[in-house]
């Protein structure tokens, strides 16, 4: 593979605080949903516009740590998380092949864990978006909105553009790869989607570190969002 075309100047340490400081606003809120009156949100209330601006914040938390820790600190361009040009048109197309790759892996990696460990996805993976954001059509928009759009711009900024390329400086392209979509995984907090979450890291870095701009990595994430929106949304009716 091509070396990135600009080197960061952040390193592991400095990924260690952002990280550090995310743990310390999430953890809260993700004690408080393993509680047994909890409904095992995170981010669980009856007002779903409420919860869109929390979500949002959050996502705005992520651009904020990557920006304080890395282009702040270090006084570069923003542009050196990962905001290059790109084809946009062959940024779709790969991120339509690489989806239906994603979906297959996450098929047959479900139908092995129920056949050997019977194990089957938590309920609340179908019910919960719903709940968050509503039912009918103004609920499946909202949805769209923060989790096909604004979460996979803030997540790629944070872990590809800001969190791999320090790991990649440390410990070279597929360890950083790695270790970047471990990161990454257990971020997302849900035993169920550890090893989907991760494959989708492995995949959305890859993409990073081959086309040098987070566009391809920002439109699989999305598609990757929307077409699981589509689905959980068609299953409530």
């Amino acid at each position: 593979m091509k070396e990135i075309r600009v080197a960061v100047p952040w390193g592991v340490r400095d990924v260690l605080k952002a990280l550090a400081v995310l743990v310390v606003i999430i953890l809260p809120g993700f004690l408080l949903s393993l509680l047994p009156f909890s409904s095992g949100h995170l981010a669980s209330s009856r007002n779903p516009l409420l919860v869109t601006l929390i979500l949002t914040l959050m996502a705005g938390t992520l651009i904020f740590l990557a920006w304080n820790f890395g282009v702040r600190r270090y006084r570069v361009s923003f542009k050196e998380l990962g905001f290059y040009n790109f084809n946009v048109a062959w940024g779709l197309i790969q991120g339509v092949l690489w989806l239906i790759a994603v979906k297959i892996f996450a098929v047959v990696y479900g139908a092995l864990a129920m056949y050997f460990f019977r194990l089957k996805p938590p309920e609340e993976l179908i019910r919960g978006i719903p709940d968050i954001f509503g039912s009918g059509i103004g609920g499946l928009l909202l949805a769209i909105l923060v989790v096909s759009f604004v979460a996979p711009i803030a997540e790629e900024t944070f872990f590809r553009g800001f969190v791999y390329p320090a790991l990649r400086k440390k410990f070279g392209i597929w360890a950083g790869i790695l270790i970047s979509a471990v990161v990454f995984a257990l971020f997302h907090a849900r035993i169920w989607l550890i090893i989907p979450v991760m494959a989708m890291g492995v995949v959305l870095a890859f993409l990073y570190e081959k086309k040098k701009s987070l566009g391809p990595s920002i439109v699989l994430h999305s598609l990757n969002n929307l077409l699981s929106i589509i689905i959980i949304y068609a299953q409530k009716g």
